[in-house]
């Protein structure tokens, strides 16, 4: 099961005689030769040959400009990827399928990052003393009302989990009116547990919810 992508790097490609240079986090785009002119048309405009070239010129103007912005989101990937991989201390392709994932999702990745910490210490395998397993600590119940069908091995794939605990955890926050606090009770505990954590205030549910929020 596929959801993301493989992570790539590059320091240069010439698009449709553009030369495009990125580096750590910038994005260098110049003519290096080629360069790209629309004729003007008169006030009576053109037909025939002379519209046809300017059209297609101005169709290769859009293409470069399109790939241009693919490759300044994919620097800035890269970028993003690299600083979460270095300050988690997780290999480059984790913190990779967890960024992607979180996107996919519809999450933050500073998010999704601190929960797969919180949860289970970015250790694919791990499985917890209630049956919760993989990165994102799920229950296999609640897995598999996301996903029919699945599996407890598919369960343990890193992608599969990311996506279903992240998935878990957009619904929870929209089915709390966007309180993180109380979907992320709900995601340790359940929906019992946020009766419980509003009516006594649980510091150990407190102190789960402020790591993840990064608040400690």
């Amino acid at each position: 099961m596929a959801f993301g992508h493989e992570l790539i790097g590059f320091s240069g490609l010439t698009v449709r005689g553009f030369r495009v240079l990125a580096g750590a986090g910038a994005l260098l785009f110049a003519s290096v030769g080629a360069h790209i002119a629309i004729p003007r048309l008169g006030p009576g405009g053109a037909s025939g040959p002379a519209r046809q070239e300017s059209e297609r010129l101005a169709q290769q103007l859009r293409l470069a400009q399109a790939e241009i912005e693919l490759l300044r989101i994919g620097t800035q990937r890269f970028d993003s990827v690299f600083r979460y991989s270095a300050h988690y201390k997780v290999p480059a392709d984790l913190a990779a399928l967890i960024y992607d994932a979180a996107l996919w999702e519809g999450l933050d990745p500073e998010l999704g990052f601190r929960l797969v910490k919180t949860e289970s210490d970015f250790e694919a395998r791990a499985v917890s003393s209630t049956g919760a397993v993989g990165l994102a600590q799920l229950m296999p119940n609640t897995a598999r009302a996301l996903m029919p069908g699945i599996t407890i091995e598919q369960l343990f794939e890193p992608e599969t989990n990311l996506h279903l605990g992240f998935r878990l955890l957009r619904q929870l926050i929209a089915r709390y009116d966007g309180d993180l606090r109380l979907a992320l009770v709900d995601y340790n505990g359940g929906p019992r547990k946020v009766s419980e954590f509003l009516q006594e205030g649980d510091p150990d549910v407190l102190a789960y919810v402020r790591r993840v929020m990064g608040t400690r």
